[in-house]
């Protein structure tokens, strides 16, 4: 190769590369299939562009010293592949020239790479007083945030959060007719069990198994129960059953997710105790050594329990509670939630830190709670409520009263959030109760509805003169939580 053309690096002509250091030929950035003489002989003939280059010389060159073979052959083979990649001709030439007899000349224009400009001068140093300026601004600037974080921070966080409900999407992930309850998120989110009464023929919940997008679920229970409440273990390996089936088939239970004998763990007795609001009742720890679930106390009371998987010893949770129902783990351990029902449509959301032992009061709610479920940080719980139509709410546990209404759901119950990734399950299902008026004068007696309501209306109550009626509905939402308000209708004689 040409002294001189190794100063060339790369060089441009007409729609062609030529990389001069590594022999590559491109053509609109694709490289061509040109090697040996040939490329050789295109970088001696672009070092002299314009001018002739002895056939000699390019002999020389290519096959220094040669005393065998034939290089006035190879040099015109090499002209020919290096004219066919080109597409060049030798009558009417755009690239390489022959001059007969003698050898050849590059005649297209060259477009040389343009110089790298200098590097710039190093600016003077600047005076020191310009370092203490800047640092007065930097320790300014922190100043200003740090008074103005507390404010700024939660308004950032709620616009983030604004942002991801917004975004959120609903699939149901069963259509099964009859009763499901419970549902609860295999550890990978890949399959969910809950609670079916469809397979018993309304006799009772079972527990079932399904992969998420496919039909038929797996049944894994056959001992049909007034309820039944299950959470999937953390390694995956079990499902923990709290029952609710009489005096003997009442209890705590383990089962395999692919089926198989059931194993019980404790026996639960409930006395003359009636299960009038069922949900989501058992909650496994994350290090999977505990269960968190619903039981009798001495007092005949429903209260929380732990119960050892180690040892199979249960120790009551002691709190001021006069009922307490869905009781769930933080992912991390940290806390044990669940709700204390204080009095009729009055409930609170307690907090156990597990740590040590203390009960806080998180947040205070005029109605029931029908299942609850942690963010995979802690930092918030997401809870279902009769109010607002059964509307999923979501407060933070570090601003309880900030209170925001998921922009999905709806009647919803038994809440169950989803180990891996971001997911939420919960029980959708309304109740249509409406007013009737029986004719008693009538033979026979002659029942009609009095207006149709797609929720329910309740406690009527007739005027003096039997012209209008009073009722409690909760199709109309008034106020902020759409407790059952007062309404009136004119009664048709």
């Amino acid at each position: 190769m040409a002294e001189s053309s190794k100063t060339l690096g790369s060089i441009r002509f007409d729609r062609f590369d030529l990389s001069v250091e590594t022999g590559e030929l491109r053509k609109e950035g694709v490289r061509l299939k040109l090697s040996g003489q040939a490329v050789e002989v295109l970088v001696l003939l672009v070092a002299s562009p314009g001018k002739l280059v002895a056939r000699e010389e390019l002999q020389q060159k290519l096959w220094p010293g040669a005393s065998y073979g034939d290089p006035e052959h190879g040099l015109n083979a090499a002209v020919n592949r290096l004219r066919e990649t080109l597409g060049d001709s030798a009558t009417e030439p755009k690239y390489i020239e022959t001059v007969p007899g003698r050898g050849y000349r590059f005649i297209a224009r060259l477009v040389l790479p343009e110089p790298e400009p200098p590097e710039p001068e190093p600016e003077p140093p600047k005076p020191r007083w310009w370092k203490r300026k800047a640092a007065i601004a930097v320790a300014a600037c922190v100043g200003v945030a740090g008074l103005l974080y507390p404010w700024i921070a939660p308004q950032i966080e709620r616009l983030w959060r604004l942002y991801q409900l917004q975004h959120l999407t609903m699939v149901p992930l069963t259509a099964l007719p009859g009763n499901v309850g419970s549902p609860t998120f295999s550890p990978d989110g890949s399959q969910v069990a809950f609670g079916w009464d469809g397979g018993s023929d309304g006799k009772g919940y079972d527990l079932y198994v399904k992969v998420i997008g496919s039909d038929k679920p797996l049944r894994l229970t056959y001992h049909p129960a007034d309820w039944l409440s299950a959470d999937w273990s953390p390694d995956g390996r079990s499902i923990a059953i709290s029952r609710v089936a009489g005096e003997d088939g009442s209890g705590i239970y383990l089962i395999p997710p692919t089926g198989g004998p059931e194993r019980k763990l404790a026996a639960r007795s409930l006395g003359t105790n009636v299960y009038n609001n069922y949900g989501k009742e058992i909650s496994w720890s994350p290090d999977g050594k505990f269960l968190a679930y619903i039981g009798l106390s001495a007092k005949g009371a429903l209260q929380p329990f732990l119960l050892s998987l180690g040892t199979l010893e249960r120790t009551q949770i002691q709190t001021n509670c006069n009922q307490v129902e869905t009781p769930a783990f933080s992912p991390r351990g940290t806390f044990l939630a669940w709700e204390c029902w204080d009095i009729e449509f009055m409930s609170s959301l307690m907090l156990l830190r597990l740590k040590d032992g203390r009960q806080t009061q998180l947040l205070s709610w005029p109605d029931e709670i029908d299942g609850l479920a942690w963010s995979s940080d802690e930092r918030r719980i997401v809870f279902s409520s009769p109010s607002n139509y059964g509307a999923l709410w979501e407060t933070s546990l570090a601003r309880p009263d900030d209170l925001e209404i998921l922009p999905i759901g709806h009647d919803a119950s038994d809440l169950a959030a989803k180990p891996s990734g971001q997911g939420l399950a919960y029980v959708q299902g309304s109740r249509n109760v409406n007013i009737w008026r029986l004719d008693l004068l009538a033979s026979p007696p002659q029942a009609r509805k009095l207006g149709g309501s797609s929720r329910e209306q309740s406690a009527p109550g007739i005027s003096p003169d039997g012209s209008k009626i009073a009722f409690e509905s909760t199709q109309s939402v008034v106020g902020r939580y759409g407790l059952p308000t007062p309404m009136a209708r004119t009664l048709n004689k």
